[in-house]
């Protein structure tokens, strides 16, 4: 793969069967939202326990499970959008704690929706009852739950025009 000697290329499989730190990618190029990388993980078998794994392991990277089991690894927010993103979640959390009815997330959250993908939108909220029916270990990972409400910046780069399929996915996902 990719020119490597295969002792440093081990396959994932055999990383996670020896307990090994899951693929570890250090974060040398910045660029403003200007891709996004997807890997077909399909055939390696990643369960929901390895994926969180694999994100907790590489924590300077964003990266998300498609329900075709693709992983996206995408860059971080340019400066602009991570100020505007900061007013979204200022105006979410401040609704969320006077409305009283539920919790709002950040980024940095992660969801498992009902067709197997892991999506992290820019902000989320969800309901006091939904959120407490599940358990503090389910909580603590992905939480297998489609947020009540999601938001997602657009991006102003021509290369990424935001994540559309992700707003379209949320709603497809609803369990009622």
């Amino acid at each position: 793969m990719g020119g490597f000697p295969k002792t440093q290329n081990p396959k994932i499989g055999d990383r996670i069967a020896k307990g090994s730190v899951m693929a570890r990618v250090p974060l040398t190029v910045e660029t403003p939202n200007s891709f996004k990388l997807v890997i077909n993980a399909e055939s390696a078998g990643l369960t929901p326990d390895q994926f969180f794994r694999l994100c907790g392991d590489n924590p300077d990277l964003r990266l998300e499970l498609t329900a075709r089991k693709e992983i996206i690894i995408m860059p971080p927010f340019g400066s602009e959008s991570g100020r505007r993103n900061l007013k979204i979640l200022q105006q979410l959390g401040s609704w969320a704690d006077t409305d009283g009815t539920g919790y709002a997330f950040c980024t940095d959250s992660g969801f498992t929706l009902p067709n197997g993908a892991v999506r992290g939108p820019d902000a989320a909220w969800i309901r006091h009852e939904t959120w407490e029916e599940l358990s503090r270990e389910k909580r603590e990972k992905f939480a297998p739950v489609c947020p009540d409400f999601v938001i997602e910046l657009r991006s102003p780069s021509p290369k990424f025009p935001g994540n559309f399929g992700l707003a379209i996915q949320f709603p497809n996902s609803r369990r009622r």
